[in-house]
């Protein structure tokens, strides 16, 4: 359970479930991951391993702790049947493949009297797997319900298999309205540029730090604003694996002080509501929650035009839509937002509705019949 956009949908449904109505038991294969705490208490939770975190801190015991780990993985993953009467989950009437890779988990499931939902955040054509897409998508069908958050994201799959519709639902991303306001209100322990901290304008981000979230187009498109005497500052929410190369590329342009990585925060939001605008350069996306949870809060936003975000906003309306990889783009769209403020403030007076379009309550009500149908 760490940090993503997937996993707060998952604790969104998980926390709006009726518990008086479901008994609900959240199986996971690693128990680890900054969100652990924020599991509902009615929740059981099971788990076939511990993670790093809970580990002893010795080097060769905890060497010694992955192996047995990694070898108690694949035995259950070879023998289920054996996990689940350890973990007495034959009863369970609604079995949920929640992530891509957990699919084949449910799929294999020794309880053959369960039904089956399989959840689809992604775009199909972007998403790494292994082996053959058109054979990944044939298990789609094997669900007897496969959910996508996106009309996109079910046309995409429709592409390989057009039989894809006969068990298709489209459920939106709920999102809880009223916790991001409550938390957009917290205070922060540090102050960012904005035109109202200190008169420098400010974009945001928020995601994962990996090639296909478009980074690297971004600082491109910055330090071309930068060496064109538009001066502003770019900040980016969270961490990941391409971190380090992108950092190295912001010092060899010399922009550390504009282009700025904050790290993980648990709670973005008074960060996204502090900044002038929020920016996504996304090579793909589905139904991004961090889209929805902007448009909440207000923000003018430049985004890339993948996935269902049209789905979400109109361009020129509630923000910019820019092609992906696409440096130009990125620089004329931050250009307008800096040198035309009535614009801005367009968007900002649009997106003053979305507190009441991306009301969750219908979507809640979608997903209990579906686990009840």
């Amino acid at each position: 359970m760490e940090t993503g956009g997937v996993q707060k949908v998952l604790l969104n449904i998980l926390n709006n479930l009726d518990k008086n109505k479901f008994d609900i038991t959240l199986l996971l294969n690693l128990y680890q991951g900054e969100l652990l705490k924020d599991i509902p208490k009615f929740i059981t939770v099971q788990y076939i391993g511990k993670g790093k975190e809970f580990m002893n801190k010795n080097f060769f015991l905890k060497k010694i702790q992955l192996i047995i780990r990694a070898g108690t993985l694949k035995f259950y993953n070879k023998f289920p049947q054996l996990l689940y009467k350890k973990l007495k989950l034959y009863d369970q009437q609604v079995e949920i493949g929640f992530f891509h890779y957990n699919y084949d988990d449910v799929l294999n499931s020794p309880n053959r009297k369960s039904k089956k939902i399989g959840w689809m955040h992604g775009d199909i054509k972007n998403i790494t797997i292994n082996g053959n897409k058109k054979n990944f998508i044939a298990k789609f069908l094997k669900f007897n319900t496969m959910v996508y958050v996106s009309q996109q994201t079910m046309e995409s799959a429709k592409s390989f298999n057009e039989n894809i519709v006969k068990n298709a639902k489209i459920i939106y991303n709920p999102i809880d309205i009223d916790d991001i306001i409550a938390k957009s209100e917290q205070k922060i322990n540090i102050e960012i540029s904005s035109s109202k901290n200190d008169s420098i304008k400010s974009f945001i981000s928020v995601g994962r730090i990996k090639p296909g979230k478009g980074y690297q187009f971004l600082i491109d498109a910055h330090k071309k604003l930068i060496n064109d005497g538009i001066y502003h500052k770019i900040y980016i929410i969270g961490n990941g694996e391409y971190k380090a190369e992108l950092v190295k590329k912001v010092i060899e342009y010399n922009i550390e002080e504009s282009f700025i990585f904050l790290g993980e925060y648990k709670n973005p939001y008074p960060l996204i509501k502090e900044a002038d605008y929020f920016i996504l350069p996304s090579l793909s996306e589905a139904y991004p929650l961090v889209i929805a949870e902007s448009l909440i809060l207000e923000k003018p936003i430049i985004t890339t035009d993948v996935g269902g975000i049209r789905e979400m906003m109109v361009d020129q309306e509630n923000g910019i839509f820019i092609p992906s990889k696409n440096e130009q783009a990125l620089y004329e769209a931050m250009k307008t937002m800096i040198s035309d403020p009535k614009k801005g403030k367009f968007f900002v007076e649009n997106n003053k509705k979305f507190k009441e379009i991306f009301s969750p309550v219908a979507i809640y009500k979608e997903i209990e019949k579906l686990f009840t149908k």
